[in-house]
């Protein structure tokens, strides 16, 4: 099985290296078997990044694993992932952010206190 943050609203990272970066999302449905039941939309710091977002629809199961992949997105010291809800609830099981000037030997791990979650109130 995989995890994921159900009724995410919004994933903020702060005092990223300003930079050019790779962002990987990734998704699993794990409730439902039919397209339509869970579509939203997914913003990068207020611009659109995936609109009308069915996960199912994607994988036909709801035991795939997506990643979807986003290259050369600049960053200035933020990531701001903002997610719409359509129908359903906006679900994200993971987040990868490679900066693209770095050789892979040299990744870190962000600190848990610059990560910020806000779900459903």
């Amino acid at each position: 099985g995989a995890s994921g943050i159900t009724g995410v609203r919004e994933i903020r990272l702060n005092q990223i290296k300003a930079g050019d970066y790779t962002v990987r999302l990734y998704f699993r449905e794990p409730q439902f078997s039919s397209t339509g039941q869970r579509v939203f939309d997914i913003s990068l710091n207020g611009k659109p990044l995936i609109s009308q977002f069915d996960i199912f629809q994607e994988t036909k199961s709801s035991q795939k694993i997506l990643v979807r992949e986003f290259s050369q997105i600049h960053l200035d010291q933020k990531l701001n992932l903002t997610f719409t809800a359509l129908t359903g609830e906006p679900l994200i099981c993971g987040l990868e952010l490679i900066e693209q000037s770095l050789p892979v030997d040299s990744l870190v791990e962000l600190p848990a206190q610059e990560l910020e979650l806000l779900t459903k109130p």
